[in-house]
């Protein structure tokens, strides 16, 4: 009973504190949440009649022993399972008035407006509104007024009539600036971020008067901004005081007074013959507690839960309407601010614009009244030969558009630029509200350096003004396709060259197609060129190399002549499109005398050589076939392979006895190359085949 009176003191410290009636909460006079979803006790146990039995039976011993338990289970469920009622009652309290009162003050009318009232301290942020609407004034009224005064002055262009200077400052539209308190004071706070501010980071009273008999401290502190949600509902922890074994540990490690007690509980009991307890009054103790406990802890967690429940309610309720107010306050303020940041930047727009309107009108008239205006095209470029071409070297005449769209005459100081030379200086005028277009003389040369298609930038400065076109510059006749026809074997070639004249006039000179190779030249030569007159050329080529156009190349250079003038020159590669079956072919013809031997190399020497050259290309090939696997081509495809080509290029014509040893060389050292050939099981199915064609290579 002394415990009981001790929880009951210590809520009713802190109802009494702020003076706040006693009721079970989940009736509804205060809390008006959510109801807990928990089987509470609301009425007092029965009796607890678990010693009765002991007095019954005359065990006196025992029965103060159920006793002892009994009185330090309920003083245990009062403290404990109370204390956590009274915690969890109020954590739930707390959290849902703390929601009801920042929901029926955040948007309260009143608030607002004291919040508003306090807009008389932000004059120094005001004047900023002023400075924008003057500012955005400005950037509106002054071009929109210079470009009035340009359009007139340009519509009097060759008009004879002056421009007016009479104006009427047209309609404007400014909305005013918009999000200014956010932009110039701060953010509006969230309620998550009046919360947090060091007034209410304390922890809550519930926990001032904590009972640490059976514990030290809560495993958990609450603040505030730890009790705000969305929903306001806590939900409490209810499984922290019916544990019947954790409540009698906790009982046994705090070492209370009455420990000593249960400590001597044995002391002098009857013992066995053997010297154990008759009666082990601890674990008769231990028993009794954890039955008597859960007979008394949930009332008392009920009934304190409920307690806090009403407690915890009233106090967040007060701490949510400070801050909703705070928020609602601060909400009035912004709204207050934007709007009266707006209406003063609308008024300062609408003062300075008339007058940035006329300033601008004003200033432009006059200095458009008393300077030239000048604008410039560049039209045309114009060659000194007229055949329908810009070339490189040629000297040009550039005509071009001067408007004058200001009050005052105005010479013209004009030069060529970009990609010419030899550029010189002209002088013109043009008077007041003028316009006119002008030809040059021949004010420079276009670069002899561009080649034939290179493109040009020529730029006309006139004043420190430029314009540009660009132009492709070309000479009369252009190379406009070329090809060529190899006879490999016989060490020739067909160079095909196509001409063009692209020009508007008939070429002076014939048009001539060189090719240069190994320092030997060899031409083919046209006649003149009608406009637009399309002319192929075929150059000859002979006394190449065989050898050298089968197994790489032979390069050269071509070039496109006007007479003794190069046009246009390009590097040619001649190469064997088949090496393999020339090769094959060009060594038969060796091996019988009939094959093309340049000049200064001996016909043995060029015979070996091709000789060699054939063997690696089978090399090549064998190496690439020699794997047991894959398909065995000496059977199925022999005439697509090397040996293949060369037995068959053999037989298809009647051999000199020279041309069979030849051939019998080149059979010999093919035939080392058999032994790549893998075996399986003493079976070399590739080898014996590719064997077999190179025999009939090697025999007459």
């Amino acid at each position: 009973m002394k415990q009981l009176t001790y929880l009951s003191f210590a809520a009713l410290l802190i109802a009494g504190t702020f003076g706040v009636d006693q009721v079970h909460a989940q009736s509804g006079r205060r809390y008006n949440g959510p109801r807990v979803d928990y089987d509470f006790q609301n009425s007092p146990p029965a009796r607890f009649s678990n010693c009765e039995a002991f007095e019954r039976n005359n065990q006196p011993t025992h029965l103060k022993v159920c006793q002892f338990a009994f009185a330090e289970a309920r003083r245990m469920a009062d403290v404990f399972a109370g204390q956590e009622g009274r915690i969890e009652g109020y954590h739930r309290g707390y959290a849902w008035g703390l929601n009801q009162g920042i929901d029926k003050n955040i948007s309260n009318i009143g608030e607002m407006r004291r919040g508003a009232s306090e807009l008389r301290f932000y004059e120094h942020k005001l004047s900023v509104a002023d400075e924008m609407g003057i500012d955005k004034a400005e950037k509106d009224a002054t071009p929109l007024a210079a470009q009035e005064v340009r359009s007139r002055f340009n519509s009097a262009v060759d008009s004879g009539s002056a421009p007016n200077d009479r104006f009427q400052v047209p309609q404007s539209f400014y909305e005013g600036e918009r999000n200014a308190f956010e932009r110039f004071v701060g953010k509006v706070p969230t309620v998550q971020d009046v919360i947090r501010r060091d007034r209410y980071n304390g922890q809550l009273i519930v926990y001032r008067d904590f009972d640490r008999t059976y514990r030290d401290a809560p495993p958990v502190r609450r603040r505030v901004v730890d009790m705000y949600s969305n929903d306001g509902v806590y939900r409490p922890v209810f499984n922290r005081y019916d544990t019947p074994d954790e409540i009698m540990r906790l009982w046994l490690n705090r070492r209370i007074d009455a420990y000593t007690r249960y400590d001597r509980l044995n002391q002098g009991a009857p013992t066995n013959a053997d010297g154990s307890l008759i009666t082990n009054f601890q674990d008769l103790f231990q028993s009794i507690f954890t039955k008597a406990y859960m007979h008394q802890a949930r009332y008392s967690f009920s009934r304190n839960f409920n307690e806090g429940l009403d407690l915890g309610f009233w106090h967040g309720e007060d701490i949510g309407l400070e801050v909703g107010a705070e928020v609602a306050r601060a909400r009035g303020l912004q709204d207050a601010f934007d709007q009266e940041f707006r209406v003063r930047s609308i008024n300062s727009y609408k003062d300075q614009f008339h007058r940035s309107f006329a300033d601008s009108f004003q200033a432009t008239f006059a200095d458009y009244s008393n300077n030239s205006k000048l604008s410039i095209e560049l039209i045309e470029l114009i060659g000194e030969d007229s055949d329908g071409i810009i070339q490189p070297g040629e000297k040009l005449k550039m005509k071009f558009k001067v408007v004058n769209a200001g009050g005052k005459g105005s010479d013209l100081r004009i030069q060529a630029q970009g990609d010419i030379v030899n550029g010189s200086t002209e002088t013109k005028s043009i008077a007041a509200l003028k316009s006119g277009v002008f030809t040059t003389g021949l004010i420079a040369t276009v670069d002899p350096r561009l080649g034939n298609r290179a493109r040009a930038n020529i730029i006309l400065n006139v004043n420190g003004m430029t314009d540009s076109i660009g132009t492709n510059v070309s000479f009369l006749v252009q190379m406009t396709a070329q090809s060529a026809s190899l006879n490999a074997l016989r060490g020739s070639a067909l160079i095909n060259v196509t001409a063009e004249n692209v020009a508007t006039v008939t070429t002076p000179r014939a048009v001539k197609a060189t090719v240069t190779i190994n320092g030997k030249t060899f031409e083919a030569t046209g006649t003149t060129l009608e406009p637009g007159q399309v002319q192929k050329l075929v150059i000859d080529v002979q006394g190449l190399d065989p050898y050298a156009l089968i197994t790489s190349n032979i390069s050269g250079n071509l070039e496109l002549k006007l007479g003794d003038q190069q046009i246009e020159a390009r590097n040619i590669r001649l190469q064997s499109n088949n090496t393999t079956a020339d090769s094959i072919e060009y060594f038969d013809l060796l091996a019988n005398s009939k094959g093309v031997v340049p000049a200064g190399i001996g016909a043995g020497t060029q015979t070996q050589k091709v000789l060699e050259y054939v063997a690696s290309i089978n090399d090549i090939e064998t190496t690439r076939n020699s794997g047991r696997g894959g398909k065995n081509m000496y059977k199925k495809e022999a005439s697509s392979t090397v040996v293949g080509k060369i037995r068959d290029t053999k037989v298809k014509r009647e051999q000199t006895q020279e041309a069979k040893g030849h051939y019998a060389r080149l059979g010999n050292i093919l035939m080392k190359a058999k032994d790549k050939f893998k075996s399986f099981l003493g079976i070399a199915p590739k080898r014996k085949h590719y064997t077999k064609i190179v025999e009939e290579i090697i025999n007459n």
